[in-house]
């Protein structure tokens, strides 16, 4: 087995330990600090190769603390999609992509196929949407078999197929509701207004529903490619689109229709002409007023960026505008919202900037308990000291009591774990704060961006849908797991904390220097963290050492951020001569301090194999 990428490693390796000798040679050492900021340490990258090695066989793992449901388990570039939903009984069911040429539905009568696995390559399933109702669950997804469609079924009778788009030449970013007896389905298509393919505006959002099993005729709403919508408490139906407008100043606009019987829509009402916007795009609608926000980008680069919003207290006849003015500049990955229904709105915010390479996507909160009027100023969820971090993704609701709740995918702790905050007050205290749930350590768990994976239901239980991943994430588990909400804050829930032992570290940094000198390659290959472990056997690793005969290596200085730590490591070594495309090489035996990463993972601490230069990475957080 042969690794065709490895030949960097010691290339790289001797690039810092033998720089020009015309350049300053004094070390750079990471030093400790009483109070630790990251505007001096170098950002992880989490690129991976772009041809991996095959992954080391790792024997399946049994979870430990709580029971979890394993719905489906794929080889991630075949899983496309996945999804869930809750009837009003309190049921859970997933829908998922185990291949590209199947789809499959897990709930309480156990797997089903909902796309006969046979299917012909060219007819592969996309898109996937679910809601609930009294019954089970809805579930719409494209197809090109038999024809090009959306295609609606429901859980109670899979072999009921209803195609809904018409001829609208459905794509996908479905969006699915249920209303009363109405199934609702919201779509964008590239037919165009015209159907030429020289229309200006090629695409459109789409929209259809289904009264007492009777297929309505599929509505070209907007331009556009981001279906966005609302449905209200009356009954009406509120549908948004971003698209190009000759007419608008800034290029673009914002425009709306509304039907208020979900059926007829009314004319566009154009909210506001916008620059280009990047997604997060939504609406919702909080105690009879509606909202829509976006991420716009202003400046000449596109690089300021600025949430930016309307709302409406007259179902939009009028719209008044907003920005959060405290999170200008700020790379906007994610945003989730939540509502009470009593006029407290939570948004919970995923975002970095991108013109320092220090931040992580981090989690910020921002709320408002007068319906909009006045928002809070946007407050971190996590404290500085776990910058070193990502928290790439983030779910908000409220529990049946009314506090909020707040599900966060953190990787504070090297592999990603589901970490949960509780508030009665909107997040001015937390009874809960950053509490891990106490699954099985030696997996990632992650959450899905396009999936709504927290849901409360009635009868006091809470539903979670997440994926689970192993060290190597070359595939993935969908898993369910479900909670009552009184035990939320009970400490059978939580995993202990660790506090990594910064003498542990200096005692595994000496392991790995005496290593290099008596080129004990095992006992150098035993040190470095699991991801790199998980993707590269000990043959890969053996193949990857070069020529540098190392004379005193040392642990020189160190500063830690949570589980990660920044140690120089000083080395006297040398490269004796050698010849290489007709020329011979010898690099002189020098001194210097060679930077390392360590991480305190699985009880211990492990060196990073990492390369700035390369922004080559295993680990991912």
């Amino acid at each position: 087995m042969t690794y065709p990428w490895l030949w960097l490693v010691p290339i790289l390796v001797a690039f810092w330990l033998f720089q020009d000798a015309r350049q300053d040679s004094s070390p750079t050492v990471v030093a400790h600090q009483d109070a630790p900021s990251l505007s001096s340490a170098d950002p992880k990258s989490t690129t991976t190769p772009p041809s991996a090695p095959a992954p080391v066989a790792t024997p399946p793992r049994q979870s430990v603390g709580l029971a979890m449901q394993l719905i489906g388990s794929s080889n991630v570039q075949a899983l496309d999609a996945w999804n869930a939903a809750i009837d009003n009984s309190g049921t859970l069911y997933t829908a998922f992509y185990p291949t590209r040429h199947s789809l499959m539905l897990a709930g309480a009568a156990g797997p089903q196929p909902i796309v006969d696995p046979g299917a012909d390559a060219e007819d592969a399933p996309s898109g996937l949407a679910m809601a609930g109702d009294a019954q089970g669950a809805w579930i719409a997804y494209r197809n090109k078999h038999p024809v090009r469609d959306i295609y609606l079924t429901h859980t109670r009778d899979l072999e009921t197929q209803l195609g809904i788009s018409g001829d609208s030449a459905a794509l996908a970013r479905l969006q699915m509701a249920v209303v009363d007896q109405s199934v609702r389905v919201l779509w964008y298509g590239e037919r165009g207004l015209m159907g030429e393919s020289d229309d200006p505006q090629p695409y459109m959002v789409y929209y259809n529903h289904v009264q007492d099993g009777q297929v309505g005729e599929p509505q070209a709403v907007l331009p556009g490619i981001y279906p966005v919508w609302i449905n209200d408490a009356q009954g009406g139906v509120m549908v948004f689109s971003w698209y190009p407008a000759e007419a608008s100043a800034q290029g673009f606009r914002v425009g709306m229709r509304y039907s208020t019987d979900g059926q007829v829509f009314g004319p566009e009402v154009v909210l506001s002409d916008t620059p280009e916007i990047s997604l997060p795009f939504a609406a919702f609608e909080s105690k009879g007023r509606y909202f829509v926000y976006w991420v716009a980008l202003h400046g000449e680069n596109k690089s300021d960026f600025l949430i930016e919003g309307f709302y409406s207290d007259d179902q939009g006849q009028s719209w008044e505008g907003f920005a959060f003015e405290g999170l200008r500049g700020m790379d906007v990955a994610k945003i989730d919202h939540a509502v009470d229904g009593k006029g407290q709105i939570a948004l919970l915010v995923i975002g970095d900037y991108r013109h320092t390479r220090v931040e992580k996507q981090r989690p910020f909160l921002i709320t408002s308990t007068d319906n909009g009027s006045s928002w809070s100023e946007p407050r971190s969820l996590r404290g500085e000291e776990f910058d070193y971090a990502r928290a790439p993704n983030a779910k908000a609701t409220f529990l049946n009591n009314g506090e909020l709740f707040l599900l966060v995918e953190d990787w504070r702790s090297i592999r990603a774990e589901l970490r949960y905050w509780v508030s009665a007050d909107m997040g001015t205290s937390w009874r809960i704060e950053g509490g891990a749930l106490n699954l099985d350590p030696a997996y990632n768990y992650q959450l899905a961006h396009a999936v709504q994976s927290v849901y409360p239901s009635q009868d006091g239980r809470l539903h979670l849908a997440f994926e689970r991943s192993q060290d190597a994430f070359l595939s993935k588990d969908i898993l369910t797991l479900t909670l009552e909400q009184s035990r939320l804050g009970h400490r059978s829930l939580h995993k202990a904390p660790e506090r990594p032992d910064e003498k542990r570290l200096q005692a595994r940094v000496a392991k790995y220097a005496q290593a290099l000198i008596d080129k004990d390659y095992q006992a150098a290959y035993d040190l470095m963290d699991p991801f790199y472990r998980a993707r590269v056997d000990f043959l890969g690793h053996l193949q990857s050492q070069g020529r540098i005969q190392y004379r005193e290596a040392e642990f020189a200085e160190m500063v830690r951020f949570g589980n990660l730590a920044f140690v120089g490591v000083r080395m006297i070594a040398s490269v004796p001569r050698f010849s290489s495309g007709g020329r011979d090489i010898e690099v002189p035996e020098r001194e210097m301090v060679t930077p390392t990463r360590w991480l305190w993972v699985d009880g211990d601490w492990y060196m990073e194999m990492y390369s700035e230069a390369q922004e080559l990475s295993f680990a991912r957080y």
